[in-house]
């Protein structure tokens, strides 16, 4: 029987993967205005200036934290938002939405191998299989998709890159959420992603006489749009959700409920970008999907939600 905590925290998953799905779109809109960096400035900091706002109007009280703690999260926000998001815009500038969309898909198969080896959690010969036909698929689009030396290699590089940083976030975190409110622990993620990332900014401005702020994004209003959706729901909004989810849920059962975003990406980038899914894609997705229902269908017997 679900308590009410659990489904909240079910229901907090599923609104962060129908958002998440939303952004692969949204984000490859975005990157028609501003590099892979700026972006990255831009939503963490508007993440970090609407959950400050909602601070300093006291509409959410914040904890104060101690110093290990403050060093925690500071590690943690190098994971995720900063590493995460910076590698998928640079990943999305070579690869389609749909395509990110199938890669995000090991994110609830490559969890329970980090947490085996970080946290000791008992990985079956079971999952192991399930883990191996999805990275079978995977595979198979990326050999289907490389041609010689072609971009779209680094593309998938770049967004595997991005998942490894989720995976470990999702991992580290669980140890973190028992001793701080969900609302604090996101506050501080933004507050340290956005120090961080506009400093490095700052320093690159003054570092290389030929860098190029492309401030001029600012006066385009589908850039504004895509700004609000990346920084105060993609980005704000999904830290919190995805917070508590993993504060009442177990970490593989958070993956695989935000499993459900890539979906909602595939479907979103063949009706609103015209992406075009080839016979491998289908294929490949396929055996994804299947490798994540043996994962699944396991860990519904072995930790009932």
């Amino acid at each position: 029987m679900l308590d009410r905590s659990k489904l909240g925290a079910i229901g907090a998953l599923l609104l962060s993967t129908l958002i998440m799905g939303g952004s692969f779109v949204i984000l490859k809109i975005g990157l028609q205005y501003a590099s892979a960096y700026s972006l990255l400035v831009d939503r963490v900091v508007v993440a970090f200036l609407a959950i400050g706002l909602l601070k300093i109007t006291k509409v959410v009280i914040i904890e104060k934290i101690s110093s290990r703690l403050k060093t925690i999260l500071f590690l943690l926000s190098l994971l995720y938002p900063t590493i995460f998001f910076l590698f998928q815009n640079l990943g999305m500038k070579y690869i389609t939405a749909s395509e990110t969309a199938i890669m995000y898909a090991l994110i609830p198969i490559l969890t329970p191998i980090a947490s085996t080896f970080i946290l000791k959690e008992k990985t079956t010969a079971l999952q192991y299989f399930g883990i191996t036909i999805c990275l079978s698929g995977m595979m198979y689009i990326i050999a289907q998709s490389f041609e010689g030396a072609s971009q779209n290699l680094l593309g998938y590089i770049l967004i595997l890159s991005s998942i490894a940083a989720i995976v470990l976030y999702y991992t580290f975190l669980k140890k973190t959420t028992s001793k701080l409110s969900t609302l604090s622990i996101t506050y501080y993620l933004m507050r340290y992603a956005a120090a961080s990332i506009v400093t490095i900014y700052v320093l690159s401005a003054f570092a290389f006489p030929n860098f190029n702020p492309d401030v001029d994004r600012f006066e385009q209003y589908p850039y504004i749009l895509t700004l609000l959706y990346l920084g105060v729901l993609s980005t704000l909004g999904t830290s919190f959700l995805t917070n508590v989810g993993i504060k009442y849920l177990s970490i593989v059962q958070t993956a695989i409920l935000y499993n459900l975003s890539p979906l909602f990406g595939i479907v979103a980038g063949v009706a609103i970008m015209g992406d075009i899914l080839k016979t491998y894609h289908f294929i490949g997705a396929v055996l994804v999907f299947i490798g994540i229902f043996i994962c699944l269908k396991f860990q519904a017997k072995k930790t009932m939600l």
